[in-house]
């Protein structure tokens, strides 16, 4: 970032004012990568990439949805032994989140971590209450969604029954029963 900005944050509106009046930021980021999300033609995106100081310039790539039996997926099954007890953060991306599933009962757990800096944020049918000691954060991050295919209809319950079009990020807090599945959710 060059110097006459005092914010990286500036420094990006200026690199996307310099191709497009319209184009709005819809995320910044700067925790594992600095850069931000927008939404530009292929030709303001073409010429943002030949800007001094930028990287890359990547397009918007979709994703399917792989598998709705994670624990199986990640090889978990009922082996509630397969790691030590430990305090461990896991951070999963999730498209929806039922936060009334057996697996994210907090029953007989401690306290989120003290350390944990991370937030509980409410969203489309989805409320602070819904965090607890096993589910400590969540993120509603549906604004890229929504820029590359529109306002999301939250009525319709066809398309949409509870949280399946946003992108929430969920953090599991991990003791000594975090990995027991529950057999209803299997």
């Amino acid at each position: 970032m060059p110097r006459a900005f005092q914010h990286h944050e500036h420094w990006y509106d200026a690199n996307l004012r310099s191709v497009s009046h319209t184009a709005e930021m819809i995320y910044t980021y700067s925790t594992a990568i600095h850069g931000f999300a927008t939404r530009l033609t292929a030709a303001e995106a073409e010429s943002l990439a030949t800007r001094p100081g930028i990287l890359s310039v990547l397009p918007e790539q979709r994703y399917e949805l792989h598998t709705t039996r994670t624990p199986e997926f990640l090889g978990l099954g009922d082996n509630s032994a397969l790691l030590p007890e430990a305090d461990v953060v896991v951070g999963v991306l999730d498209t929806g989140i039922w936060p009334e599933r057996k697996s994210y009962s907090h029953a007989d757990m401690g306290d989120v971590p003290s350390w944990w800096k991370g937030e509980c944020e409410a969203g489309a049918n989805f409320s602070t209450a819904n965090c607890n000691p096993k589910l400590i954060g969540a993120r509603f991050l549906a604004k890229g969604y929504e820029a590359a295919v529109g306002p999301i209809d939250w009525s319709n319950e066809h398309i949409l029954v509870l949280r399946h079009l946003a992108h929430t990020f969920l953090l599991h807090s991990m003791g000594p029963r975090s990995m027991n599945i529950a057999p209803c959710d299997k």
